[in-house]
């Protein structure tokens, strides 16, 4: 290491001076050498490289200047630099020194490895500086797919704005725990720059102007961001709040600054701080939904939508304190999205009613049991991000249930308290769920070790089931697990008396079938296993209707379309259904007549794309007949539980049903339009069973079969 060398200098200056002196001075001497240059030692384990960046954006030419000049100590042998750069240069000080690239012209980095004219040398500071010219992506192919997953585009540099992810690695990179960042960047005038940290100070010329970027903590890679944007800011607790929109997006400044206050009030009255001096919401010329330290970056097109400012906004500020500055130990998997989620998402749900934190808790066991297979589970513990649903329902849901049961295992104060405690005692450092238990256990006495390790290292989940006798005042039950391991479980049970009273009581469980005797003062008419889904389970099929991502998530399915075949329209269509399930190929949709479909059609999930006029078939007909919350007369379609009728001459309708044991859609649109502006916004909707469409793709209503 560079210190190593420093010290074996320092020592031969010392041992030449020292000549003469008595042995017993030479050690006292030396000891003193040893205990500073150990602690510099131990300071260096910390691994922090510290960048100070001199940068030149020139997007109307689509290239950038970067110089990167490293802080005394920071003489990497390896680092991480793009491939689309001119003008490479590297110096030790004042003098250019030789270097070696290793790596593939098709990928966007490569390594640099300086030559330095001895081992380790001690005293120069190192500077890379090169032309960055990204490669042209198409950063509109795509946008953000099925459960909100976003367009991935490294890097570019365009008239309509700048992205620089560290994907690209448009930085020189040092593979290091943390960076500290200085960072100068000039870019055109009616331009305005967005990235970690702090801006420090803002100087304008006349045609450029250059921001001074501080980035003074323990930082992962960081992004830079930059457009003509309109810039709004307010002071709330000590926090600088900020929008940068793009100018058409300003009439929505004033709804964000002031939703981001109650976020910010929710969340300091429970950690007691914020980690950094602002919060900006920044809009984006392409499809992202990102959080990075200190500022969101999110597509401008979805900026005007309420569930933004209602849901993901707050979402996007509390991963400034799980992500953005408490870090992840990746090494046993990501904990941080499903506490972001529990902590915000479902919290919301909490605070408007319990009825609507039992509603989102169903949603999530219903998705994973939907989408999760044997063929695609994995544990907790594997989790690193998500790439398509079943991914997004483990690690996610699975975990913001588990922080769920952990809460309910330890209780509120003893779970908060917790959270506090990792707040307050790791920012800035790594977490793993190692971490999570060694707190709990402190604060709560307990030995959690069974529950951490089932919880992340299984892949499996609860399956449960209750059978029960009752004779007066007592009841009889027995719960079984129909897992190959048991599971150590908080149970809990409603129990439902003769008069109509409720009581929940809890029941531990470690066995794969247990008998449990209840005995009360009154006379016992039900038992019901967790009722309200507070348990991580397989959901009774009662508790799991026949939805839209119950077919988008089984497996073998197929689509099939009685409208007239068109190339055209089977490209369209193909694609559409492509991005139901992330990464998942479906192949081509297929068109048949209305005649050639029958149950030897109907082998396994299938999704069929038809007219109202197709719908009247007698095959059709006995499918709906077999529906009873649905009745077909005529054109219109009465849906029996909402008391509503729809036009099918004037709407999209999207049904999702169990025939004959075989999960089916039936897409009914009157004319090809129609059909495909509802399909693509279909995807947004895969909790229900039913939706109803204007032709603009507007949804008139949404619901599910039974609840």
């Amino acid at each position: 290491m560079m210190v190593d060398l420093c010290l074996n200098t320092a020592l031969t200056k010392i041992k030449k001076k020292e000549r003469g002196m008595s042995r017993v001075l030479n050690t006292i001497l030396l000891a003193l050498v040893l205990f500073q240059t150990s602690n510099l030692y131990a300071n260096s384990q910390t691994e922090v490289v510290k960048h100070n960046l001199e940068i030149e954006l020139y997007p109307n030419q689509g290239y950038l200047l970067l110089k990167d000049t490293f802080e005394p100590g920071n003489l990497p042998k390896r680092l991480i630099i793009p491939t689309q750069i001119e003008d490479l240069e590297v110096k030790l000080g004042h003098k250019t020194i030789s270097y070696r690239l290793d790596g593939n012209a098709d990928k966007l980095w490569q390594e640099i490895l300086p030559s330095y004219w001895s081992d380790k040398p001690c005293g120069p500071r190192l500077s890379i500086s090169y032309k960055f010219i990204p490669k042209l992506e198409d950063y509109q192919d795509g946008g953000m797919g099925h459960d909100q997953i976003s367009n991935e585009v490294n890097a570019v540099i365009l008239d309509k704005g700048v992205y620089l992810a560290p994907s690209s690695y448009w930085y020189p990179y040092i593979k290091t725990t943390h960076e500290q960042f200085a960072i100068r960047v000039s870019s055109p005038k009616q331009w305005s720059t967005m990235t970690s940290g702090t801006l420090e100070d803002t100087v304008l010329s006349d045609d450029r102007k250059m921001e001074q970027w501080s980035i003074d903590y323990n930082s992962e890679m960081i992004h830079l961001i930059a457009n003509k944007f309109d810039i709004k800011e307010q002071m709330h607790r000590g926090v600088k709040l900020q929008t940068y929109f793009h100018p058409e997006l300003q009439g929505h400044s004033q709804t964000y600054i002031e939703k981001l206050k109650n976020y910010l009030d929710l969340y300091l009255d429970f950690f007691g701080s914020y980690p950094f001096d602002k919060f900006a919401v920044v809009s984006n010329f392409f499809s992202t939904g990102y959080g990075m330290a200190s500022y969101t970056l999110l597509d401008k097109n979805i900026i005007p939508y309420s569930f933004i400012v209602d849901t993901s906004l707050g979402h996007e500020l509390l991963h400034n304190y799980w992500g953005n500055s408490i870090y992840v130990d990746f090494n046993t998997g990501n904990w941080c999205e499903g506490l972001t989620v529990y902590q915000a998402d479902y919290l919301y749900k909490e605070q408007i009613s319990k009825q609507e934190a039992m509603i989102y808790r169903r949603n999530v066991l219903r998705k994973y049991e939907n989408f999760v297979h044997t063929s695609n589970v994995f544990s907790v513990a594997d989790f690193r991000s998500r790439f398509n649903s079943a991914s997004q329902a483990i690690g996610y849901g699975k975990v913001m249930m588990i922080f769920h049961m952990l809460k309910l295992e330890l209780g509120a104060q003893i779970f908060d308290e917790g959270l506090t405690k990792l707040y307050n005692e790791q920012l800035y450092k790594y977490l793993s769920w190692q971490d999570f238990q060694d707190v709990y256990e402190l604060l709560s006495g307990k030995n959690l070790e069974s529950f951490f390790n089932q919880w992340i290292k299984r892949k499996d989940v609860l399956d449960l089931k209750l059978e029960s006798t009752y004779r007066d005042n007592q009841a009889v039950i027995t719960i079984s697990q129909n897992t190959a391991t048991p599971y150590n479980a908080l149970v809990p049970l409603r129990i439902t008396y003769l008069d109509g009273s409720t009581q929940f009581i809890n029941q531990r469980v470690t066995q794969i079938s247990e008998v449990f005797t209840l005995d009360h003062d009154q006379q016992i008419k039900l038992v019901e296993l967790d009722p309200m889904l507070d348990l991580m389970r397989r959901p009774f099929d009662f508790e799991n209707p026949a939805t839209l991502n119950k077919f988008w998530g089984s497996q073998n399915k197929r689509y099939l379309s009685t409208l007239p075949k068109t190339e055209q329209l089977q490209t369209a269509l193909s694609n559409i259904v492509g991005g139901y399930d992330n990464q998942e190929d479906v192949g081509q949709v297929q068109f048949v007549s209305p005649t050639d479909i029958d149950l030897e059609t109907l082998k396994g999930p299938l999704s069929l794309f038809l007219t109202a006029q197709d719908l009247k078939s007698s095959f059709f007909q006995d499918i709906l007949k077999q529906q009873k919350r649905i009745k077909h007369v005529g054109d219109t379609l009465i849906f029996v539980e909402q008391d509503k009728s729809v036009d099918l001459l004037d709407s999209f309708v999207a049904l999702s049903i169990q025939y004959k044991k075989r999960p089916i859609v039936l897409n009914i649109s009157f004319n090809e339009q129609t059909l495909l502006t509802a399909t693509k916004k279909l995807s947004h909707y895969g909790k229900y069973s039913y939706v109803v469409m204007s032709p603009g793709g507007r949804k008139k209503f949404a619901g599910n079969w039974g609840d």
